[in-house]
């Protein structure tokens, strides 16, 4: 029987560097490794597309892969920092695009305008 008592584990977080300046900061449970592939969504108001694949909305996003550089303790938090490695626009090639209609519209057609 070990009676030693266990550290406990630090908390952690990740950094990750994308090439055009973009830093994505996400705090992590204790012991818990980061992913080094993210999927961000592209919420730009301008592009108000949506897709359906496999019976589910999916909005634009860009997939972004990241590799460690290097893990150092900062105040007793483990940070990592992660340089982006690749990145893949997003592709709807195989998704059905979806057709929002405008509620302007809506108002005019019943209103007679």
């Amino acid at each position: 029987m070990n009676d030693t008592p266990q550290q406990p584990k630090k908390p952690a977080m990740s950094l990750c560097i994308a090439k055009s300046g973009q830093v994505i900061a996400r705090s992590l449970p204790a012991g818990e490794k980061p992913r080094n592939v993210l999927h961000i969504p592209l919420n730009v108001n301008a592009d108000p597309r949506l897709f359906v694949k496999g019976g589910e909305l999916v909005r634009p996003f860009v997939t972004y892969e990241f590799k460690l550089r290097r893990t150092m303790d900062v105040s007793g938090i483990d940070v990592s920092l992660y340089q982006e490695a690749g990145m893949k626009e997003f592709d709807p090639a195989d998704m059905v695009p979806i057709a929002i209609r405008s509620l302007d519209k809506d108002f005019d057609e019943l209103n007679g305008a």
